[in-house]
């Protein structure tokens, strides 16, 4: 039997005196130990990152900034979210390591990005971070028992008015493209005679698997296909996969600046 670990009471908005109380349950423990190890990995796989990559700062940034994203979405998992503002938090995460993954992948291919890309960017965090707090008194805490996970939440967050869902559909879309064309670019014009074509191409297949997961497996949840029972094993996988992806990175990453270059020699 599981006994709730927290009780939080959620006001519905503007119905005075109707309260719901979502009752949050404690994960088994076979995925705290799962999360936990994560974290130390991603402490690890910081320190790595932080003073091995010297030469190339925009490359360093956006791991940095990924494995961060990754300690805060693997630390609430581990106890728990329990209230809104932790919901948000998790939920910026999320977006952090979506962006950060975009512009790693676009730098392996030019060393310049793209001005309407970076604009792309901060547009969606605003209006992803700013829907959230618009709507903050009508989030809903996914309270799945006995296990939940907010990365791969089951269900949606509140209810928007269908332009605000249509633009967040029309940025994960667009988002989507942008990684999938740059990788696609990023192989075409690598040269496989290259020494290092083989790893380059496991690292850069390692690092955009997850957020294609990430993207079929957000949707299935919104649109509450997804078993929420597998959500843990899911963010599990994911989580492994871009610790790893970038812990063996390749070492021309680490050494040069303009590995655009050598890439193609």
């Amino acid at each position: 039997m599981q006994y709730p670990q927290a009780i939080d009471v959620i006001p519905p908005g503007d119905r005075l005196f109707d309260f719901r109380f979502v009752i949050v349950y404690p994960l088994p423990m076979e995925f705290r130990h799962l999360f936990y190890v994560n974290l130390v990995l991603c402490v690890i796989t910081f320190l790595e990152v932080l003073f091995t990559i010297r030469k190339n700062a925009l490359i360093k940034t956006c791991f940095l900034l990924i494995i961060s994203s990754l300690f805060v979405m693997n630390f609430y998992s581990f106890i728990t979210v329990t209230n809104r503002f932790q919901f948000i938090l998790v939920k910026c995460m999320r977006i952090v390591y979506v962006c950060s993954t975009m512009l790693a992948v676009i730098h392996l291919v030019t060393p310049k990005i793209p001005t309407w890309i970076v604009g792309i960017t901060i547009f969606s965090i605003c209006f992803l971070i700013g829907l959230r707090l618009y709507y903050f008194d009508q989030i809903v805490i996914d309270s799945q028992a006995p296990v939940s996970t907010q990365v791969f939440a089951v269900g949606h967050e509140f209810q928007s008015p269908p332009a605000a869902r249509f633009i967040v559909f029309a940025l994960v879309i667009l988002v989507t493209g942008i990684i999938y064309y740059y990788y696609r670019q990023f192989l075409f014009k690598m040269n496989r005679e290259n020494i290092h074509y083989r790893h380059f191409c496991r690292f850069i297949i390692a690092m955009v698997l997850p957020f294609f997961l990430l993207v079929i497996f957000g949707m299935l949840g919104n649109f509450s296909v997804l078993e929420p029972g597998i959500t843990p094993y899911l963010f599990s996988v994911f989580s492994f996969i871009i610790i790893f992806s970038i812990l063996f990175r390749p070492k021309l990453l680490n050494k040069t600046a303009y590995f655009h270059h050598h890439l193609r020699q």
